[in-house]
């Protein structure tokens, strides 16, 4: 007899150590049709199911093709945890062989892993976890892969952006951390000058822009390396202490015939099996072999960014394509008998042969499966990238659910149109409601998508902006204060904006209040309905939909229809065309192209603030300035470059209120940031007024705002 498994969520939020929540949950499930996976408000970190759509024409008394997928007419896809849990956007996932319990899940959006203890277990508990340094350690990290040595490595897809509060130098590569919990993301976590950094045990910084991981033995691995486009090995052999930055004994070799081409934003997964390299090249379509007992060392390379014990490259290596002609490849595991790969285009999990022969096919229905892992229990785990979950197979289908109905709510004669399971442009957003809101700082006591379709005070907008943010981004203010210095243009073309409020600084759901704390000093103008997911009122939570790609994101509603007429599929401020999209709310705007309308932000600089140097916000632009005193101003989002042309010892001198605004200085050379042996910016480091340092001979500085900030300031560069 088939279990039916409901429960209720207990949501025990703390923050202990790194950015750590902790949730936990009995099981509830629920299963949508057609393959809909409708997540609940009251349940979101216990497993639910998702009824998919693989068509088997095995009966059941044959046995299943692949054992992992079982057969269509018992399996079911469980949901383990969504963004209601913490997620955002997860691209990879292994279990702990340390504790085989713990499912560790790492994040893109935010920078940070998922710990499931129990994962797919009644007794699962969540604790999301986010290092004090990881804006460089595990800034857009890709994947993860762990070692035998208590430890395991992340790649991050990244060019050292620090969270877009940088200049990109390319000072990346792989990381190893502890899988001691009373060390990683717990150790190290306030920062002092001259300090350790943060939880990490090692990293090295030869490969930007990794986007996957392999595990080899002790303390080496195999990364997919982006911006080279080719497998590189690393050992980082003895970690230095926790948080420390010694990199010398790092050992490196290039092997660039193993060449694979990146994809933004898709993983290429790889695995060691015994002396053979299988690897995915997700922009060559293909899934390629390396025998690892071949090649030869073929010449010493020059490090950049760090001494190294050795740097070398690696030629000869016997190497075979196994598969090719597919359509960009993602994920993979391997089990005894089959190779699964992922597919996040179309979100199909594929079995195949050790002769690269397709044997079997599941077809989950949702776009963005990346990651992939095989449970010590055997079962095939897999992240949603798009959908932001973490979902396993069930494949003889002990867990059963009941189903959700679509209903069409009312208010008098008016009835709510018809929504299907179907949830993205071009489909009727479902009745989203929640139990209070605010608009222009008065209270109401519900709000919804039925008030919207139906309330007499919205039967003139034709367009709806829903604007999705979350605490713990740190461009939040520069993000909101885009969509509102548009709201009166916005509302001036029949449009309205709602804020919903979706994570906590620690990822829980928030309310109202904090939704309105976390908006109000990025909305001036006081636009938009304000909602929070915490009161989410509906079957499921807005947030915990693929309406979402990642946490900051918007999406367009015509009201006429209620139909969703443009999502932001990308991550950062590349906003959609608001203006435009209610000017023209008829027209196609399922691939928008960049907005051509984009607003002044609000500035604290005083009208003529700005030097009379400008412009002078990029390098190639930078002012070339000696021994002087310049008034000037940081008033839009670009700051101010000089070149201080001064030979021999000098002063730089900063004034600025910080009250007005938090300026930052950070030194390039080459165009680029210059950085300390830490992978932090080099520049004066203070939290009051005034920045100061000294320099020896001609240097070129960057003047900006910290998170968006704006002020005028006093700059004195005094020859010694």
């Amino acid at each position: 007899m088939k279990k039916i498994i409901s429960g209720v969520l207990f949501a025990l939020i703390a923050l202990a150590g790194c950015d750590e929540s902790d949730s936990q949950s009995t099981v509830v499930v629920v299963l949508g049709e057609d393959g809909f996976d409708p997540p609940q408000t009251d349940g979101g970190s216990g497993p639910q199911t998702n009824e998919p759509q693989t068509p088997d024409a095995s009966s059941p008394q044959e046995p299943a093709k692949v054992a992992q997928f079982g057969r269509s007419a018992e399996r079911q896809l469980i949901t383990a945890a969504r963004r209601s849990d913490g997620l955002s956007h997860p691209r990879d996932l292994e279990f702990n062989p340390d504790g085989p319990d713990q499912l560790w899940i790492v994040d893109r959006d935010w920078d940070g892993n998922v710990v499931l203890f129990g994962a797919g277990t009644p007794d699962q508990r969540i604790d999301r976890m986010r290092d004090m340094a990881a804006s460089h350690f595990m800034e857009e990290v890709s994947s993860i892969a762990f070692g035998n040595q208590r430890s395991f490595g992340t790649c991050q897809e990244s060019r050292n952006g620090m969270d877009g509060f940088a200049f990109p130098n390319d000072f990346m590569g792989p990381v190893l951390w502890s899988t001691d919990l009373m060390i990683h993301c717990s150790v190290n976590q306030t920062q002092r000058p001259g300090g350790l950094n943060g939880s990490h045990l090692d990293m090295l910084h030869q490969s930007p822009m990794c986007m996957g991981i392999a595990h080899e033995d002790g303390n080496a691995f195999f990364v997919a390396d982006g911006a080279n486009g080719h497998i590189v090995r690393y050992d980082f052999q003895q970690p230095h202490v926790p948080g420390g930055d010694d990199h010398s004994d790092g050992r490196v070799s290039r092997y660039p015939e193993l060449t694979f081409t990146r994809v933004p934003d898709v993983p290429s997964h790889l695995e060691l099996i015994g002396t053979d390299l299988y690897y995915v090249d997700t922009g060559a379509g293909a899934i390629r072999v390396a025998d690892l007992t071949t090649g030869a060392p073929a010449g010493n390379l020059i490090a950049i960014n760090e001494p190294l014990e050795l740097f070398n490259q690696i030629t000869g290596v016997s190497h075979r394509v196994l598969i090719d002609g597919l359509d960009t490849p993602s994920g993979f595991a391997v089990t005894d008998e089959h190779i699964f790969v992922s597919f996040p285009q179309t979100g199909d999990i594929v079995a195949y042969d050790f002769n690269g022969q397709e044997i079997d096919r599941l077809v989950t229905g949702k776009p963005g499966v990346m990651g992939l892992t095989i449970s010590p229990q055997g079962q095939l785990w897999y992240v949603n990238a798009f959908e932001g979950t973490a979902n396993y197979i069930d494949p003889v289908g002990d867990t059963m659910a009941s189903v959700i109905d679509p209903t069409m709510p009312q208010m008098g004669a008016c009835t709510y149109p018809q929504w299907t399971s179907q949830i993205g442009v071009g489909q009727v957003l479902p009745p989203f409601s929640w139990s209070n809101a605010s608009e222009a700082g008065q209270q109401m006591n519900s709000f919804g998508a039925l008030d919207i379709f139906c309330g007499d005070d919205w039967q003139d907008v034709e367009t709806v902006v829903f604007v999705v943010v979350p605490e713990w981004i740190p461009w939040l203010y520069e993000y909101v204060a885009y969509v509102d210095a548009l709201s009166p243009q916005i509302e001036a073309a029949g449009g309205r904006i709602v804020f919903v409020g979706a994570q906590s600084a620690v990822g829980a759901p928030i309310g109202l209040a904090d939704t309105q704390t976390l908006l109000r000093e990025a909305t001036p103008q006081q636009s938009g309905v304000r909602v929070g997911e915490l009161n989410s009122q509906f079957d499921f939570r807005l947030m915990d939909t693929s309406l979402i790609d990642h946490l900051p994101s918007a999406f367009v509603v015509r009201r006429s229809d209620m139909r969703v007429i443009a999502t932001q599929r990308t991550r950062g401020g590349d906003h959609l065309p608001y203006v435009e999209i209610a000017q023209d709310p008829q027209a196609d705007w399922s691939n928008p192209g960049p907005a051509t309308i984009r607003p002044t932000l609000p500035s604290n600089c005083p009208d003529g603030a700005d030097e009379d140097l400008e412009p002078n916000d990029t390098p190639q632009q930078a002012s070339q300035i000696g021994a002087e005193r310049i008034r000037g101003g940081v008033c839009g989002r670009r700051g101010d470059f000089y070149f201080i042309d001064v030979q021999g010892p000098w002063q730089f001198q900063l004034e600025f209120s910080h009250a007005t605004g938090d300026l930052d200085v950070v030194l390039f050379r080459d165009g680029q940031p210059m950085v300390g042996r830490d992978g932090a910016p080099l520049g004066p480091q203070s939290s009051d007024d005034n920045e100061v340092f000294e320099w020896d001979g001609p240097q070129m500085v960057y003047i900006y705002g910290y998170d968006g900030a704006t002020a005028p300031y006093r700059l004195t560069i005094t020859e010694l």
